[in-house]
């Protein structure tokens, strides 16, 4: 199945764009599925796939998706999806060279049934991959900023961050950065706490996935508007003919109440994707102004 096939899924996984991250398929496939999942590849690139993994449909607050790439093939950036009537949002995004693992929770209270969706760009190891991880202190700052950094020589591939709380407060805090800034060679993960604070000692990571430069990489960005409106979306686009390796994210303003809730990789274009998109919401309180930036790291891999 390439990805110009794929289809949009039906309400009540329906996203607010009608370029989805599942197949009817492999919806169906996840409803059976166990907590943490290994997925089948979606759809298959020369080489690579987009495998994908679903969480069981249930009201526990703290989601985690494993998905792991076919072997041969290791992981540059993942995505995710939340069903938009959840107060929920992702706090870890990241690859390593076996797979992604996504992290995503629901506000405290949440009553509602809800799953996580979540899928791994995979691709044949190129030369001089590494993966670089860089965590900030674990104490009770409000803020934590985390960059990991590419050797010199080596070139950005991918990105990706998360949250560590030791198993609490997820619900207190809120990943609202991972990107990359010019000359693309390392990624900075930034999170902090809501406005009702958290006391317990955190931290946030980053990890940069580096290796020899790919053929045709570059990174493209997008932004929404800065305004205060509830809900926004940005969508960087890849050159012709490139596809996106892996994406980022950077939500600016907000008073630490606007989030990420979608993430993912869209159109076809040949055997591989040319859009990462990003969707939050401020979730209905008054923030005042905020923006969200999505990026697209792209190459011709």
């Amino acid at each position: 199945m390439t990805a110009s096939m794929r289809t949009p899924i039906s309400e009540p996984h329906r996203r607010r764009v009608g370029r989805r991250l599942l197949t009817p398929l492999a919806i169906a496939a996840a409803a059976v599925l166990a907590p943490v999942i290994t997925a089948q590849p979606a759809f298959a690139a020369p080489g690579g796939s987009h495998p994908i993994a679903s969480s069981p449909n249930d009201t526990a607050a703290q989601k985690v998706v494993r998905v792991t790439c076919p072997s041969g093939t290791v992981a540059t950036g993942g995505d995710a999806e939340l069903p938009s009537n959840i107060d929920a949002w992702v706090n870890t995004i990241q690859p390593d060279e076996h797979g992604v693992t996504v992290l995503a929770i629901a506000r405290a209270g949440q009553t509602q049934s809800w799953q996580l969706y979540a899928g791994a760009n995979c691709i044949p190891a190129p030369a001089g991959l590494e993966y670089k991880a860089v965590a900030s202190p674990l104490d009770s700052s409000a803020e934590h900023t985390a960059t990991a950094a590419c050797p010199s020589g080596k070139a950005l591939i991918g990105m990706g961050g998360s949250i560590n709380s030791n198993g609490v407060g997820q619900d207190k805090l809120g990943l609202d950065a991972v990107r990359t800034n010019a000359p693309y060679t390392s990624v900075v993960a930034h999170a902090k706490e809501d406005p009702s604070g958290f006391a317990t000692a955190w931290n946030v990571s980053a990890t940069a996935v580096c290796a020899t430069p790919l053929p045709g990489l570059t990174v493209r960005s997008a932004s929404s508007a800065l305004d205060s409106s509830d809900n926004k979306g940005a969508v960087a686009e890849c050159p012709t003919g490139t596809t996106v390796q892996s994406g980022g994210f950077d939500v600016s303003g907000g008073n630490g109440r606007a989030v990420t809730d979608d993430l993912f990789f869209a159109v076809g274009r040949g055997s591989g994707f040319a859009e990462f998109a990003v969707y939050g919401s401020a979730r209905g309180y008054p923030n005042g102004s905020w923006r969200l930036l999505s990026q697209a790291i792209c190459a011709s891999q």
